[in-house]
């Protein structure tokens, strides 16, 4: 079970709100990794989308990532949270 969906469970198990970070373009790493190389682009996408759409809220740290996000249809709320300096 991967983080993300122990985080889904726990949420829904303690009635609190979802936060999803999205702090990584996994999809467009999928062939430069051995680990995700069998895995795929399009299906790490679906995997984000779903963890996305379940989530009360998404965090990036890029404007690059909201649009990513965007345009991958993610109807969530999404919160830009800069790094410090």
């Amino acid at each position: 079970m991967t983080t993300g969906f122990a985080a889904e469970r726990l949420s829904k198990k303690h009635g609190v709100p979802l936060v999803f970070t999205f702090h990584t373009l996994l999809p467009n790493y999928s062939s430069y990794l051995p680990a995700l190389r069998n895995v795929g682009e399009a299906a790490l996408t679906h995997i984000v989308k779903r963890h996305c759409a379940k989530a009360h809220c998404v965090t990036v740290s890029t404007l690059l990532m909201k649009d990513w996000l965007r345009d991958h249809g993610i109807r969530a709320p999404i919160r830009l949270v800069r790094p410090p300096n």
